[in-house]
């Protein structure tokens, strides 16, 4: 049912630069992660670790997109998140001495800093920048979650499309505000219509619908965004009230 980790060969990398695409930590605190852990890059569709399985590193995404997917009693996983450059994988569970209760996977190409779970507890520990940032990355998760949870009743198929996509192209192109844009979409119709909770019909009439709007347009797998402004605007009207509009990724602009 899970695909195989894979394990490329490793690659230092001793620039101490933060992530390209949002940030979430201070300088000192990802200067510490870069002293004490290892970044590889992998390919799309790597499994980094899977659910039920104990943790023995945490991670954290330099560059590239993450998929967080949870089985339950279905045959398929269903995409409970996708995580951006900056993001932390399995810090919860490794705080709490809980095996994964997801399966973290590559949807693209991906740079990951890689922090063996005794030097991350260490550090959490003892130092204290470290720990207020990691903090302030779970407050603001606890609210994407709970804005996700509202979403699905407060919001439309239609805005929760146009959030995820806004995400996305938050992550690939850093909320660039020069149009038009191409974007590949990194998941399956399928597994988008599973992101957004709905039916693989469904998601194609809304489809039709963004297409109908001039607020996309599909041409040989990619997507356009004709007009960024216009799009980013419906981004942030397809919102729940009260949602950090740094948590959708909306340009400075707009928040």
């Amino acid at each position: 049912m899970h695909k195989e980790s894979a394990s490329p060969p490793p690659c230092m990398e001793p620039n101490a630069s933060l992530p390209a695409a949002r940030s979430l930590w201070s300088s000192h605190a990802w200067e510490e992660f870069q002293a004490v852990g290892l970044a590889q890059t992998y390919p799309p569709g790597v499994s980094l670790f899977e659910q039920g399985s104990p943790v023995r590193a945490v991670a954290l995404i330099e560059e590239g997109l993450v998929k967080l997917l949870r089985w339950e009693n279905q045959a398929e996983a269903v995409t409970v998140g996708i995580r951006v450059s900056g993001w932390p994988l399995g810090t919860a569970a490794a705080i709490l001495g809980a095996p994964h209760v997801v399966t973290a996977e590559t949807l693209t190409r991906c740079k990951i800093l890689s922090i063996s779970l005794d030097h991350f507890l260490q550090l959490v520990m003892t130092n204290v920048q470290v720990s207020s940032d990691l903090h302030q990355i779970h407050a603001q998760e606890l609210l994407d979650y709970v804005t996700h949870l509202a979403g699905l009743g407060a919001l439309s198929t239609k805005d929760r499309l146009l959030r995820l996509i806004g995400e996305i192209i938050t992550a690939e192109h850093q909320s660039s505000m020069v149009g038009p844009l191409r974007v590949a979409l990194p998941l399956r119709y399928t597994e988008l219509a599973r992101a957004i909770v709905t039916t693989r019909q469904h998601l194609a009439r809304v489809l039709k619908q963004l297409e109908d709007d001039d607020l996309i347009r599909r041409q040989k797998g990619w997507l356009v965004i004709p007009d960024l402004e216009r799009f980013w605007g419906c981004c942030q009207r397809a919102t729940v009230t009260g949602t950090p509009a740094e948590l959708i990724g909306l340009p400075s602009r707009f928040r």
